[in-house]
């Protein structure tokens, strides 16, 4: 997400993303066969042709750094195979110093 998020952040989040996430910056894990990975996007839903008592439309996962690509979600879950989730909801980047914050280095080092 960088600019607006540095590489290296701590970053607030919230694993509970009431209402829409139209517009909002989201925690989507991306599950593979054999790993996860993880990437902050811009969640935008489309709005298509309702069907019946449906609304139909497009998800966009649209980074802001022009070196990672958008990925295109279809609404329809199984031909997905449920293969992103999205998990929490980006709140904000902490300031430093996080004094109470230590690297795994530390641990290493005493």
């Amino acid at each position: 997400m960088e600019p607006r998020i540095p590489s290296g952040s701590y970053c607030l989040l919230r694993f509970s993303v009431p209402g829409s996430r139209s517009g909002r910056t989201v925690l989507v894990e991306e599950r593979k066969v054999a790993e996860c990975a993880y990437t902050l996007k811009r969640y935008l839903r489309l709005a298509g042709p309702r069907e019946g008592s449906e609304r139909r439309g497009s998800i966009t996962l649209r980074s802001e750094n022009p070196e990672q690509p958008d990925i295109e979600v279809s609404q329809d879950g199984e031909s997905q195979d449920q293969r992103y989730a999205v998990i929490a909801e980006f709140v904000q980047v902490l300031k430093a110093p996080l004094r109470w914050v230590r690297s795994a280095w530390d641990i290493c080092d005493e």
